[in-house]
């Protein structure tokens, strides 16, 4: 027996309605660029570059895990290394979004 006014769990004439779907997970994000360009492109100078060599930075690197000892055994000084930090996390943020 029809409903008087349509089906109850749809509106009269719309038809079915399509179940939402998922996307797939984004990727992680693309850092193609060197150490020296990311430290231009971030404001941390030519220095922070060479020190972030010495500590073997590679991108992808949690660099939340580095214990102070290690970098200030390269030369980095407390608020400098928190520069870094932040950068970084803008750089990962910025990747995110192209």
């Amino acid at each position: 027996m029809p409903f008087p006014q349509g089906h109850p769990f749809f509106p009269a004439g719309q038809g079915m309605a399509s179940m939402p779907t998922r996307s797939p997970p984004s990727s992680p994000p693309t850092m193609d660029c060197s150490i020296a360009e990311f430290c231009d492109m971030y404001g941390l100078g030519e220095q922070a570059a060479v020190k972030l060599e010495r500590l073997g930075f590679c991108f992808r690197d949690n660099l939340t895990t580095v214990m102070p000892e290690e970098y200030t055994g390269v030369g980095f000084k407390v608020l400098e290394w928190r520069r870094v930090l932040l950068a970084y996390k803008m750089l990962k943020q910025d990747s995110w979004h192209r």
